[in-house]
Parts: structure tokens; C-alpha cells; sequence
């Protein structure tokens, strides 16, 4: 199925971590002492501590489901494993890391991340006949490139790609709709490209500084 593999890097698990946040959080507030103004930025907000019993209850679900699609999608499906006509060691969607690409040159590989054979539906419906329960897909990993349109950065498939659209929410619609779940995948900790992005250790690096600071 040759429109499976154009544009798209995608795995499927058997088995993996993947959490749903069963309530909605309590926002918590700050105010300096002495004074009424408050804090500019919003609100942290913390999910409440849930016992074990919540713990398993909320995740009952996944426990028999066990069986589901994991898709990575980005724009490392473009250059696709290799870097200057060679091939880089490691999962494909860590070329930008293992690679030492710079950011301005894998910046330009969005422009031919241009989703124009994506099937959410077929992806859906492939999903469904092999007895998948759910789907989750990659909202935005390590390269810190989005799938939808980001308000956090303009490094996404709508304003920085050759796609200039939303992904995510035609799977979401297409996934749902054939009965199964589906869930996002979000890098927090690591962004290699957006400010404030965590950082891993990075190879010939003392102090875990990047490659393309």
C-alpha cells in the first residue's frame, strides 16, 4: 500500500505507555504578598493526585485494549533516514539529533512535507481491520515541529510546510469515527528548535548545549 508509506514514518505497538487525563485539573493561583497585582503569567495547572484504585480504573481501558497503531509523521519523513545521500543510524525521527543537521537546512525539508497522498481515513480504516483499538500519532516531537496550527510557534504544518493544513484533526475525525481512540503524542521535554525546548545530551557535548545554538 504505497499511499501508506508516502509521507508517513509509522510504527505499530503492541504494548506501550499511554496515559488520558481522567478529570479536569484544579488551577492553582499566584499572588505576591503585599500586593494585588498577580502574577502575568496563567495559571499552573496540576492534576490532582489519584490513588490506585483511580489509577486502574482509568486505565482499564488501555489494559484490554492492548493493541493499537503508534504513527510517527513529520518532517523528518522527508529526508527519510538519510543526510546528504547517506544513511543515518537510529529512528528516522531522530535524524535532526543524530545527523547534527542545522536548524535553517532542516527547516527547509518542510517545504516538501506536503502530506499529498494522506488517507486518514484509510489509516483509520487499516487500523480497524486489524483489530487495532486506538491510535495515537506524534502531535509534535523532538524536532518541535507541530502537525496542527501551533498559537506556541509558527513551526508547524500549517504556516511552515508544504501541507498548509491541519493533520490532526481530519485523523481525530476519521479515528473516532471508525470506534476506536485516539490520542496525541506531545514532546515537552525535548524541542530542539522552539525556545525553552529541553535538551538532550547530545553527542561531542560537555554541557549539553546544542549542536545549532
Amino acid at each position: 500500500m504505497s499511499w501508506l508509506r508516502l509521507s508517513a514514518v509509522a510504527s505499530l505497538i503492541v504494548s506501550s505507555l499511554f496515559l488520558f487525563a481522567c478529570n479536569k485539573p484544579t488551577p492553582s493561583t499566584h499572588s505576591t504578598a503585599g500586593s494585588e497585582k498577580t502574577n502575568s503569567l496563567p495559571p499552573i495547572e496540576r492534576l490532582p493526585r489519584e490513588t490506585p484504585e483511580q489509577k486502574a480504573e482509568r486505565l482499564k481501558w488501555f489494559q484490554e485494549a492492548r493493541f493499537g497503531m503508534f504513527i510517527h509523521w513529520g518532517v523528518y519523513s522527508v529526508p527519510a533516514g538519510e543526510y546528504h545521500g547517506k544513511p543515518v543510524e537510529g529512528y528516522g525521527e531522530w535524524i535532526m539529533h543524530h545527523a547534527s543537521i542545522p536548524v535553517s537546512e532542516y527547516k527547509a525539508f518542510a517545504k516538501d512535507f506536503t502530506a499529498s497522498d494522506y488517507d486518514p481515513k484509510a489509516w483509520a480504516a487499516l487500523a480497524k481491520e486489524a483489530g487495532m483499538k486506538y491510535v495515537v500519532i506524534t502531535s509534535k516531537h523532538h524536532d518541535g515541529f507541530a502537525l496542527y496550527d501551533s498559537s506556541a510557534s509558527d513551526w508547524n504544518a500549517v504556516k511552515a510546510s508544504g501541507a498548509k493544513r491541519d493533520l490532526i484533526a481530519p485523523l481525530a475525525e476519521a479515528v473516532r469515527t471508525a470506534g476506536l481512540r485516539f490520542g496525541l503524542y506531545y514532546s515537552q521535554a525535548q524541542d530542539w528548535i522552539n525556545p525553552g525546548g529541553g535538551y538532550w545530551k547530545y553527542k561531542n557535548s560537555k554541557n549539553n548545549e546544542p549542536w545549532d545554538p
